[in-house]
């Protein structure tokens, strides 16, 4: 009867919804357990603030990894990504997005690719997409490559720090705690560069080499890397004791001695240390007898 036949095409029309809507949320599924993850999650109400505002108004370097739970790459990836993401994380904001979910979001970032990883530096640098098209990646990805690339586009407030020129850093902004990196390793930590950022304004970072050998015998350094924090008001500087120098453990120990709010702090960068002429014009007029 007719009846019959309407109750069977409707249930036959609930069934194939029900169906659909099974299919769709297995393909939307994330590749992050984000409760457990410190990948961020980005969707179409957060990316401007957690992207776009942090590009304007900080230094900060994000990484964002998007992906469809089908794209046949990103299940793989992931676990090497979030173990990255442990040990880098404060260096990067690293993030993520679900194409699936958030299909207008990935086309308005122009990501045609999945998986894509996707790094938004400080304006003006434009956004870049990791040169390495990682479709056609075998096995895991290689995040020993993802950091060499990421970390050009670091920002870093630290400065190189010598026996010419420590005494200018040390006395600029008195109020502001000054952290020294003693090192035998060329360039700057890219964990100290993240520091860097992370403290900017409330500490001044400098790096001195192993080379300089004045200013290790005038800090008895005795085993490299060594960091110190010199704080005014303190008899010694104080020395960072911990076993690992990770991010974590570095921003703990620093965290304790940055200041909420310093007047007339500025940038490692904005120090007249950083300027050759007028540290020879600060040495001269201190070897001046009165």
């Amino acid at each position: 009867s007719f009846p019959r036949t309407l109750n069977y095409k409707v249930t036959r029309m609930y069934s194939l919804v029900v169906l659909l809507a099974s299919l769709s949320a297995v393909l939307s599924k994330p590749v992050y357990e984000h409760s457990k993850s410190n990948v961020m999650p980005l969707t179409n109400f957060n990316f401007n603030d957690q992207i776009s505002k942090i590009r304007q108004t900080t230094n900060y370097v994000s990484l964002v990894h998007f992906y469809k739970y089908t794209d046949g790459k990103s299940l793989e990836f992931a676990p090497a990504f979030d173990s990255w993401t442990n040990e880098y994380r404060g260096v990067f904001r690293i993030c993520a997005v679900d194409c699936d979910t958030y299909a207008d979001l990935c086309r308005k970032e122009d990501i045609t690719e999945f998986p894509t990883i996707k790094l938004y530096a400080p304006i003006p640098i434009p956004p870049t997409k990791y040169p390495v098209l990682m479709s056609v990646i075998q096995g895991e990805l290689k995040t020993d490559d993802l950091i060499k690339w990421a970390s050009k586009y670091l920002h870093s407030n630290v400065i190189e720090i010598t026996n010419a020129n420590v005494a200018t850093f040390l006395a600029e902004h008195p109020s502001v705690p000054k952290v020294l990196l003693f090192t035998d390793k060329k360039g700057v930590p890219i964990i100290y560069k993240g520091l860097s950022v992370s403290f900017e304004k409330k500490l001044n970072f400098g790096i001195v080499r192993n080379t300089d050998e004045l200013l290790l015998q005038k800090y008895a350094v005795k085993k490299l890397p060594t960091l110190v924090v010199v704080k005014a008001g303190e008899k010694k500087p104080i020395v960072y004791d911990g076993k690992e120098f990770n991010y974590a453990n570095l921003f703990e120990f620093l965290n304790i001695y940055s200041e909420v709010f310093v007047p007339g702090g500025g940038s490692s960068l904005d120090s007249s240390a950083t300027k050759q002429w007028m540290t020879e014009i600060c040495n001269s007029l201190a070897n001046v007898s009165p």
